[in-house]
């Protein structure tokens, strides 16, 4: 009865995070058209917007909730600020950084990656790429691993074993993802644009999701991060990882361009986890943890790690 409870309360959730942002979509659209402060955002179509802001409210409607969807407190799900939090973070950004620019570097080396040739390469272009794409890590990194790795792991972790734990997070994890646009035809300053791009989302799922190498890509994502919270038992180096593979990411995007007569199955897409490389290197990144672990790169937060589960 209390699981049935918790998951008719997770609907409510989800409705509220639904209708508020339908509602805020269209005045936060505008208030970025009509601020220069932040026009840095006008490149977000109106259901990437309606997308962010369906994430934003539905943390507002978890905290709100929180007693009925026995949502445990910050120290519970490894957001406690221990004595090596902020270390394990710059630990987590820097693998996260440093092993995705190095794939990156690679894709360019190897002509699968070209400068963006509408874009010239000048100081203010690279710090500009540079700066939307830490703006957007640090939102993605905090956002998302809070929920996923925050709130569902720990979740599933005291109701089954690990193992389960990580396989159902990330499974969760990459199917998300797929609620995503491309080119939305949505009209910016439409009142409607919650409801239309709920349609988009769910009209595109199915056309989007390939089980390989997307899908497989996302997962291991997802395991990875999972990992990181098992041996740091907190999340903080999780949010660095994450963070730091986003940054790299959406810096690239900003900078350089798939060359069309290269075949992307080597690195993939401008994602790049959906590349036989990255996924190589996924693979081998949880023993690379547990070397980064010994070598005291991050370190394991105080407190009782039988709350974690056994498997």
């Amino acid at each position: 009865m209390r699981n049935l409870n918790s998951f008719l309360y997770l609907v409510i959730v989800f409705f509220f995070a639904f209708l508020t942002a339908s509602l805020l979509a269209p005045f936060t659209i505008r208030l970025i058209d009509s601020i220069a402060f932040l026009a840095v955002l006008s490149e977000y179509d109106p259901a990437k917007v309606f997308r962010r802001l369906v994430v934003v409210m539905f943390l507002v409607g978890l905290y709100l909730w929180r007693r009925r969807l026995a949502i445990p407190p910050a120290s519970e799900i490894g957001l406690t600020r221990h004595s090596c939090w902020k270390s394990n973070l710059m630990a987590g950004i820097c693998i996260g950084v440093l092993g995705l620019s190095l794939v990156q570097s690679a894709t360019v080396v190897l002509g699968h990656r070209i400068l963006d040739p509408e874009r010239d390469l000048t100081v203010f272009s690279i710090v500009n790429a540079m700066l939307n794409g830490f703006c957007t890590a640090v939102v993605v990194g905090i956002l998302e691993e809070i929920v996923f790795r925050g709130v569902l792991f720990h979740a599933l972790l005291q109701r089954t074993g690990r193992g389960v734990a990580v396989i159902g997070t990330s499974l969760i994890f990459a199917a998300l993802h797929y609620f995503r646009t491309g080119d939305s035809e949505i009209p910016r300053h439409s009142l409607w644009i919650g409801p239309l791009a709920a349609w988009e989302l769910l009209q595109g799922w199915w056309d989007r999701f390939h089980l390989f190498p997307d899908f497989t890509g996302l997962v291991l994502v997802s395991v990875v991060l999972c990992w990181s919270v098992l041996l740091s038992r907190d999340i903080y180096t999780a949010i660095g990882l994450h963070a730091g593979w986003v940054f790299v990411i959406q810096a690239s995007k900003r900078l350089f361009d798939r060359a069309d007569n290269i075949s992307p199955v080597l690195f993939g897409g401008s994602q790049l986890y959906d590349g036989f490389v990255t996924i190589v290197l996924l693979a081998g990144m949880i023993p690379f943890l547990h070397l980064c672990l010994r070598l005291g790169w991050f370190k394991v937060a105080p407190g009782d790690g039988e709350r974690h589960g056994e498997g």
